[in-house]
């Protein structure tokens, strides 16, 4: 209370009223309005620049979804106080009753737009990334004997614990998504052209639906991890982020994939790249090997919750593989034969 109140005086606001909604987020009444001040996560100067650099974007290409924030008396964006970051922005109440689908499809809107409007184009070596996904490939296969190798020894006890019995039965369809990954990397290596365009866009790197607002429009909140790259590490965030959930969207994540395309069409080798970052198993070998090595520390009940979770996010990735290909890569060989 007293922080917040000492930082608000770098804005001229005196508050009547501060309540804390989390450890780093106070709602601010000063009698007139709501404002939301936060304290930031920022650890270098450099993430603060790139904080920075959305607003000044979002002024220039007038990107209205990006929820503004106020500057100080100084001018500033931001003001410290105990060597913590603060900002300031409107608070808004989301809506009372919102339509899912309808958000997602505001959502692709929106950041396909942000990543259209900064996008860069330049060209890289085709030898300087393909061979980082030839070693991949590699990978794959060691994983695939080492997947085999636990089913295998867990099969054996004749009283599976819940974290052993979720890997038994989750084994087909990992199986199935190390092949399917396998021959995506393929379709990648297929590449003849020496080089080939590479897009960088400002990209949020922690979308998810907590960071989306839905009042009268769609706003983008949480802009502190911001930073160019290819729009699809943005796009397999926000998927892995969902798709882990028990009652997520997907069938709409996917089905409506289309408006995004429409504001920002990726490249095929983007859509084949998006897939295996999709399908990558290594944080669900990963458990399982913490869980062998008793290197986890958590109780089986949250051993098997975060399997579960790395476990749907495999299953979106294959939907998604597949939606790809009936959608887009089909579409290319039609236009071929016609």
């Amino acid at each position: 209370m007293e922080v917040a109140q000492k930082v608000l005086t770098a804005y001229n606001i005196y508050p009547l009223h501060v309540e804390k909604i989390t450890d780093n987020v106070h709602k601010i009444n000063d009698g007139n309005r709501d404002y939301a001040l936060k304290r930031s996560r920022f650890t270098s100067e450099r993430e603060i620049r790139l904080w920075t650099h959305v607003y000044e974007q979002a002024h220039h290409q007038n990107l209205v979804s990006v929820l503004p924030v106020y500057l100080t008396k100084a001018g500033k964006m931001h003001t410290i106080q105990n060597q913590n970051v603060y900002y300031l922005t409107p608070w808004l109440e989301a809506a009372a009753t919102q339509n899912e689908k309808r958000t997602i499809e505001q959502f692709y809107r929106v950041i396909g737009n942000i990543h259209m409007k900064t996008k860069q184009v330049h060209t890289v070596s085709s030898t300087d990334f393909l061979p980082g996904f030839k070693e991949y490939m590699s990978y794959c296969d060691e994983i695939q004997e080492e997947l085999l190798g636990f089913v295998e020894k867990f099969e054996k006890n004749r009283y599976m614990s819940p974290f052993e019995l979720s890997v038994c039965t989750h084994y087909r369809d990992l199986n199935f998504a190390l092949k399917e990954m396998k021959r995506r990397i393929d379709l990648l290596l297929d590449i003849e052209e020496k080089t080939i365009p590479w897009n960088s866009s400002l990209c949020h790197f922690d979308l998810q639906s907590e960071h989306i607002l839905q009042t009268r429009q769609l706003h983008l909140i949480n802009w502190e991890k911001a930073s160019y790259d290819n729009a699809f590490m943005d796009l397999a965030a926000f998927f892995k982020n969902e798709s882990k959930k028990f009652n997520a969207p997907t069938n709409d994540m996917i089905d409506l994939f289309n408006i995004y395309m429409h504001e920002n069409e990726l490249t095929k080798q983007e859509l084949y790249i998006l897939s295996i970052y999709l399908l990558d198993v290594t944080p669900y070998i990963t458990s399982i090997q913490q869980y062998n090595n008793r290197k986890s520390g958590g109780s089986i009940v949250n051993q098997t919750k975060m399997i579960q979770y790395t476990y749907r996010q495999i299953m979106f990735g294959l939907k998604w593989s597949k939606f790809v290909e009936d959608e887009f890569e089909t579409l290319e060989i039609d236009d071929l034969e016609s």
